[in-house]
């Protein structure tokens, strides 16, 4: 459904992407994992035809994005990280002239998203909140229902429930076929969705894997609490890789699947354990080594 041939658009000081070349299959969720200004958005500007490569190009369903662009809203939902609307307008009429410009009639996939996402969509847009206006934004994207979806950076201002009710919407578009292309700096997030995941390092893709392939590989931290300062130093002389202690806390790393590591802790007495999350800076450095500004 999307593909890319050495791909290049540069806006100099090493800024843009670079010679990408791969594609993402019908039914496919696609994660683009990057810091800032690491290419993310000048992708989806570049798919949707508002920017001009430099060298290459770029497709969806065998059509060149740059000499398609007018064909291109019809066919792609777009979600911005930070969605801008008509403020005079309640979320009811955004939709439907979403649909008016798409040339649609039907606004009834829009409005079942916002019904599960908890939108009031007769609220005017000034009036709604930050959370609110994403989930606008999201119903947004997907009332004309397009084959492809981008989103970029889409969890930023959900809650848990929300981003629990987007990672089930989005299966349901993989289900139908639907590809999709799920931006962001959070792995955690993107894990839950995406079946393989791109790391962009400024602007050059650096690596893609399967997501189970990526679980096998991860390393996570947690912070175990034990009954007592005796049971933590107990536990030290477990064949674990501690990071840190502090009285009754242990910090411990964990690569690959925790399974093998649970009868380990049954041991003892926990109290409690915390994931501790990791920027991405650590995730990229832990995957292929070096740092990653930029």
């Amino acid at each position: 459904m999307i593909r890319f041939r050495n791909l290049t658009k540069s806006y100099g000081t090493g800024r843009g992407v670079f010679d990408l070349s791969f594609e993402i299959t019908d039914g496919e969720v696609f994660g683009l994992l990057g810091p800032e200004n690491s290419g993310k958005t000048t992708i989806f500007s570049l798919l949707l035809g508002f920017s001009t490569p430099g060298n290459g190009w770029c497709s969806v369903d065998g059509r060149n994005c740059h000499d398609h662009a007018k064909d291109l809203p019809c066919q792609i939902g777009y979600l911005p990280e930070q969605p801008e609307f008509p403020t005079a307008m309640t979320g009811l009429q955004y939709l439907r002239f979403q649909t008016a410009v798409r040339e649609r009639k039907s606004i009834e996939k829009g409005i079942r998203t916002a019904q599960r996402l908890g939108l009031n969509l007769e609220e005017k847009i000034t009036k709604l909140s930050p959370m609110d206006k994403k989930k606008l934004g999201i119903a947004g994207a997907l009332v004309h229902d397009p084959r492809v979806v981008l989103l970029d950076e889409p969890t930023r201002d959900l809650d848990q429930a929300a981003r629990h009710c987007l990672a089930e919407l989005i299966r349901e578009e993989k289900e139908k076929g639907k590809s999709v292309v799920w931006a962001s700096r959070e792995f955690e997030e993107m894990e839950r969705c995406c079946d393989r995941i791109g790391m962009l390092r400024r602007g050059n893709l650096v690596n893609i894997d399967d997501v189970a392939a990526l679980r096998r590989q991860k390393r996570q931290s947690y912070i175990l609490t034990f009954s007592s300062e005796q049971e933590a130093v107990g536990f030290l002389k477990e064949n674990v890789e501690v990071q840190g202690v502090c009285g009754s806390q242990v910090t411990v790393a964990v690569t690959g699947e925790l399974t093998p590591f649970l009868p380990v802790l049954e041991k003892y007495h926990l109290m409690g354990w915390e994931k501790v999350h990791q920027p991405i800076e650590v995730l990229f450095i832990h995957y292929y080594g070096g740092e990653i500004r930029g």
